[in-house]
């Protein structure tokens, strides 16, 4: 009597990767992550079982799919430096194991401190230095949260930036750790715009730009005005005026006073919310 039988000889694991989930760092041997529970998945042989040891103990275990892909979530690792070792096995009892360092960073970084902030008028930048978490990136946003400069701090905890006067003078600054936790954020709201004037062009007896007109009540044009100013003052021959923003976002003012024939100075001043100011005068000339 003759008996028949299939031999499989499985000696070797042919696949097996192992990747984390919102991995922060950009080295080929570390993981950074800014979760105590990460994610991670790879490739395998189907129907094997990949099990995860912290310091020799399991910790988490998922078996490959069909399609060849495995997950696992782990239990909460506290915030340190692991050397994280995953093992494959498949049923006929080949195992590979992988092992990767990974820093588990949930904390933020404190806020950094500015300790230099000057503004360069000529150019319109604005030239921030200070001081933050040595080895962190220094973000700093606009006021709708874009990131418009970046720097890194170096070894000795030092920083520098330079970048465009931002719209409406505010900016924020903050440090992101190498987990991508970000720190608090230092505020800035500042004003360098400084108003301008001109006729409106049916008050416009001169030529344009010279502030030269037969009416006696003009319109005046306000200009320069940073988009979130809240007040403009006109001040001339004694009166305080308070210009209006039409449709256009553009600020007007059409003196209610007639005045007399001469060169008289105006004097425009505009406030934002947060208090901030910029005043400018100018010479009128009624003809």
């Amino acid at each position: 009597k003759e008996t028949s039988m299939t031999i499989v000889v499985d000696t070797r694991i042919d696949t097996f990767s192992v990747e984390v989930q919102d991995n922060k760092s950009t080295a080929s041997d570390k993981w950074a992550v800014n979760t105590a529970t990460p994610t991670f998945f790879g490739r395998g042989e189907a129907g094997a079982t990949v099990t995860l040891f912290v310091a020799g103990m399991v910790m988490a275990s998922a078996v490959v799919g069909e399609d060849g892909r495995w997950s696992m979530n782990v239990p909460e690792l506290a915030d340190g430096t692991y050397a994280l070792s995953f093992t494959i096995e498949d049923p006929a009892g080949n195992t590979q194991t992988i092992v990767h360092n990974t820093v588990i960073d949930t904390q933020g970084p404190e806020a950094p401190v500015v300790s230099n902030s000057l503004y360069l008028d000529a150019n319109g930048l604005w030239v921030m230095s200070g001081k933050g978490e040595a080895g962190s990136r220094i973000l700093i946003k606009d006021q709708d949260g874009g990131v418009i400069a970046s720097a890194a701090v170096d070894k000795y905890g030092n920083w520098s930036a330079v970048f465009t006067y931002p719209e409406a003078g505010k900016a924020s600054v903050q440090a992101e750790d190498a987990a991508g936790n970000l720190s608090p954020a230092v505020q800035f709201d500042i004003m360098r715009s400084v108003p301008t004037l001109a006729l409106d062009a049916a008050s416009d007896g001169g030529l344009a730009g010279d502030n030269l007109t037969n009416d006696a009540t003009p319109t005046l044009i306000l200009g320069n005005i940073e988009s979130d100013v809240t007040q403009v003052v006109v001040i001339v021959n004694g009166q305080s005026y308070q210009a209006a923003k039409n449709e256009a976002g553009v600020w007007t003012l059409t003196l209610a006073e007639a005045l007399p024939d001469g060169t008289w100075p105006v004097t425009v001043t505009v406030t934002d919310g947060a208090g901030n100011t910029q005043s400018a005068t100018v010479s009128l000339v009624i003809d």
